[in-house]
Protein backbone atom coordinates (compact mmCIF):
# COMPACT_ATOMS: atom_id res chain seq x y z
CA UNK A 1 0.00 0.00 0.00
CA UNK A 2 2.87 2.40 0.42
CA UNK A 3 4.06 1.71 -2.49
CA UNK A 4 1.04 2.76 -4.50
CA UNK A 5 1.03 5.99 -1.81
CA UNK A 6 4.60 7.16 -3.45
CA UNK A 7 3.63 6.49 -6.82
CA UNK A 8 0.29 8.09 -6.68
CA UNK A 9 1.84 11.18 -4.37
CA UNK A 10 4.59 11.60 -7.18
CA UNK A 11 2.15 12.03 -10.20
CA UNK A 12 0.45 14.40 -8.19
CA UNK A 13 3.60 16.14 -7.08
CA UNK A 14 4.43 15.83 -10.89
CA UNK A 15 0.74 17.33 -11.93
CA UNK A 16 1.04 20.77 -9.65
CA UNK A 17 4.76 21.47 -11.21
CA UNK A 18 3.58 21.06 -14.35
CA UNK A 19 0.19 23.08 -13.61
CA UNK A 20 -2.04 20.46 -14.58
CA UNK A 21 -3.77 19.57 -11.20
CA UNK A 22 -6.59 21.85 -9.75
CA UNK A 23 -8.01 20.98 -6.45
CA UNK A 24 -11.27 22.05 -4.36
CA UNK A 25 -10.97 21.33 -1.09
CA UNK A 26 -12.53 22.83 2.33
CA UNK A 27 -8.75 22.24 3.43
CA UNK A 28 -6.83 24.27 1.55
CA UNK A 29 -5.08 26.69 4.06
CA UNK A 30 -3.39 23.15 5.17
CA UNK A 31 0.04 22.58 5.06
CA UNK A 32 -0.11 19.64 1.76
CA UNK A 33 -2.39 21.70 0.14
CA UNK A 34 -0.62 24.91 0.45
CA UNK A 35 2.59 23.13 -0.58
CA UNK A 36 1.32 22.18 -3.66
CA UNK A 37 0.08 25.71 -4.49
CA UNK A 38 3.27 26.25 -4.17
CA UNK A 39 4.81 24.48 -6.84
CA UNK A 40 1.97 25.17 -9.52
CA UNK A 41 -1.05 23.79 -8.49
CA UNK A 42 -4.39 25.61 -8.96
CA UNK A 43 -5.57 24.89 -4.96
CA UNK A 44 -9.43 26.68 -4.51
CA UNK A 45 -11.12 27.03 -1.19
CA UNK A 46 -14.53 25.21 -0.63
CA UNK A 47 -16.64 26.96 1.78
CA UNK A 48 -19.57 25.34 0.72
CA UNK A 49 -21.55 28.98 0.15
CA UNK A 50 -24.04 26.75 -2.13
CA UNK A 51 -24.91 24.98 0.65
CA UNK A 52 -24.72 27.84 3.41
CA UNK A 53 -26.72 29.51 1.46
CA UNK A 54 -30.28 27.41 0.90
CA UNK A 55 -32.66 28.44 2.54
CA UNK A 56 -33.70 25.53 4.15
CA UNK A 57 -37.54 24.32 5.47
CA UNK A 58 -38.72 24.64 8.90
CA UNK A 59 -37.33 21.37 10.21
CA UNK A 60 -37.17 19.35 13.41
CA UNK A 61 -36.25 21.97 16.14
CA UNK A 62 -32.58 20.50 17.52
CA UNK A 63 -32.29 23.14 20.58
CA UNK A 64 -29.88 25.02 21.58
CA UNK A 65 -26.85 22.63 22.65
CA UNK A 66 -26.54 19.76 20.12
CA UNK A 67 -24.15 16.83 20.92
CA UNK A 68 -22.59 15.44 17.86
CA UNK A 69 -22.85 11.27 17.61
CA UNK A 70 -19.59 9.46 17.46
CA UNK A 71 -19.42 6.06 16.27
CA UNK A 72 -15.79 6.03 18.25
CA UNK A 73 -18.11 3.55 20.70
CA UNK A 74 -19.16 1.24 18.14
CA UNK A 75 -15.74 0.71 16.36
CA UNK A 76 -14.02 -0.61 19.44
CA UNK A 77 -11.83 2.76 19.58
CA UNK A 78 -13.53 4.28 22.50
CA UNK A 79 -14.72 3.21 26.18
CA UNK A 80 -18.56 3.24 26.26
CA UNK A 81 -18.65 4.18 30.29
CA UNK A 82 -16.35 6.93 29.19
CA UNK A 83 -18.57 8.34 25.91
CA UNK A 84 -21.58 8.09 28.35
CA UNK A 85 -19.58 10.33 30.99
CA UNK A 86 -18.89 12.64 28.64
CA UNK A 87 -22.58 13.22 27.75
CA UNK A 88 -23.45 13.19 31.45
CA UNK A 89 -20.59 16.12 31.82
CA UNK A 90 -22.24 18.23 28.83
CA UNK A 91 -26.07 18.34 30.09
CA UNK A 92 -24.49 20.11 33.24
CA UNK A 93 -25.79 23.03 31.92
CA UNK A 94 -28.88 21.78 30.35
CA UNK A 95 -30.29 19.18 28.50
CA UNK A 96 -28.64 18.43 25.02
CA UNK A 97 -30.40 17.05 21.87
CA UNK A 98 -28.43 13.79 20.27
CA UNK A 99 -27.81 13.71 16.97
CA UNK A 100 -26.50 10.65 15.83
CA UNK A 101 -23.91 9.73 13.89
CA UNK A 102 -25.07 7.21 10.69
CA UNK A 103 -22.80 4.42 12.02
CA UNK A 104 -23.58 3.96 15.34
CA UNK A 105 -26.09 1.00 16.94
CA UNK A 106 -29.53 1.44 17.54
CA UNK A 107 -28.23 0.22 20.98
CA UNK A 108 -25.83 2.75 21.48
CA UNK A 109 -28.24 5.61 20.81
CA UNK A 110 -30.70 4.32 22.45
CA UNK A 111 -28.43 3.58 25.39
CA UNK A 112 -27.58 7.21 25.21
CA UNK A 113 -31.09 8.56 24.57
CA UNK A 114 -32.05 6.87 28.59
CA UNK A 115 -29.17 9.71 29.77
CA UNK A 116 -31.30 12.23 31.58
CA UNK A 117 -31.03 15.70 29.90
CA UNK A 118 -30.35 13.83 26.61
CA UNK A 119 -32.79 13.71 23.75
CA UNK A 120 -32.00 11.39 20.66
CA UNK A 121 -33.14 13.31 17.21
CA UNK A 122 -32.67 11.29 14.22
CA UNK A 123 -32.22 12.96 10.93
CA UNK A 124 -32.80 11.91 7.31
CA UNK A 125 -29.74 14.41 6.50
CA UNK A 126 -26.14 14.24 7.65
CA UNK A 127 -25.45 15.58 11.41
CA UNK A 128 -23.58 19.13 9.57
CA UNK A 129 -26.39 19.70 7.52
CA UNK A 130 -29.21 18.93 9.70
CA UNK A 131 -27.05 21.84 12.36
CA UNK A 132 -26.86 24.06 9.70
CA UNK A 133 -30.95 23.98 8.71
CA UNK A 134 -31.68 24.85 12.33
CA UNK A 135 -31.08 28.17 12.80
CA UNK A 136 -31.83 28.09 17.05
CA UNK A 137 -28.27 25.92 17.27
CA UNK A 138 -26.10 28.12 19.88
CA UNK A 139 -23.76 25.14 20.95
CA UNK A 140 -22.25 21.85 19.14
CA UNK A 141 -20.34 19.43 21.39
CA UNK A 142 -18.42 16.92 19.77
CA UNK A 143 -15.34 14.77 19.68
CA UNK A 144 -12.56 14.82 17.44
CA UNK A 145 -13.94 13.32 13.82
CA UNK A 146 -13.33 14.52 10.00
CA UNK A 147 -16.18 16.09 9.84
CA UNK A 148 -15.67 18.70 12.31
CA UNK A 149 -13.66 20.96 9.44
CA UNK A 150 -16.78 20.85 7.60
CA UNK A 151 -19.07 21.75 10.46
CA UNK A 152 -16.90 24.77 11.31
CA UNK A 153 -17.32 25.90 7.65
CA UNK A 154 -20.44 25.58 7.38
CA UNK A 155 -21.76 27.06 10.59
CA UNK A 156 -19.27 29.80 11.25
CA UNK A 157 -18.60 32.10 14.03
CA UNK A 158 -22.00 32.09 14.52
CA UNK A 159 -22.12 28.52 16.50
CA UNK A 160 -19.98 27.69 19.05
CA UNK A 161 -18.21 24.40 18.69
CA UNK A 162 -16.55 22.52 21.77
CA UNK A 163 -14.93 19.49 20.77
CA UNK A 164 -13.73 17.84 23.74
CA UNK A 165 -9.95 15.73 22.74
CA UNK A 166 -9.93 12.50 23.87
CA UNK A 167 -7.20 11.50 26.13
CA UNK A 168 -5.15 7.87 25.66
CA UNK A 169 -7.32 6.62 28.62
CA UNK A 170 -10.59 6.40 27.05
CA UNK A 171 -9.43 4.30 24.34
CA UNK A 172 -9.54 1.02 23.87
CA UNK A 173 -6.59 -1.25 22.76
CA UNK A 174 -8.15 -1.15 19.43
CA UNK A 175 -7.11 2.65 18.93
CA UNK A 176 -3.55 2.21 17.00
CA UNK A 177 -0.80 4.82 16.45
CA UNK A 178 -2.67 6.05 13.46
CA UNK A 179 -5.64 6.52 15.14
CA UNK A 180 -4.49 8.18 17.71
CA UNK A 181 -2.73 10.54 15.85
CA UNK A 182 -5.42 11.38 13.56
CA UNK A 183 -8.00 12.15 16.46
CA UNK A 184 -5.23 14.72 18.36
CA UNK A 185 -5.18 16.07 14.76
CA UNK A 186 -9.00 16.64 14.15
CA UNK A 187 -9.86 19.12 17.25
CA UNK A 188 -7.42 22.00 16.19
CA UNK A 189 -7.70 21.87 12.46
CA UNK A 190 -11.56 22.14 13.09
CA UNK A 191 -10.80 24.72 15.56
CA UNK A 192 -7.93 26.11 12.78
CA UNK A 193 -11.06 26.65 10.37
CA UNK A 194 -13.23 28.21 12.70
CA UNK A 195 -10.56 31.12 13.02
CA UNK A 196 -9.90 31.53 9.38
Amino acid sequence: MRALGAVAGGRVVASAAAGDLALFSGYAQEAPLRALADIGAQVTHHDHAWLRGVKWDEGQRLGVHVALGSPMVDDGLLKAPVYESWLRGITRDGPVSYVPHHRESRAAVARWGQLPGVRVVRSSLPGEVALLADRGVRTVSALPSPELATLALLLGREVELRVTDVPGPWLTSRADAVARALMADMAPRALRTVAA
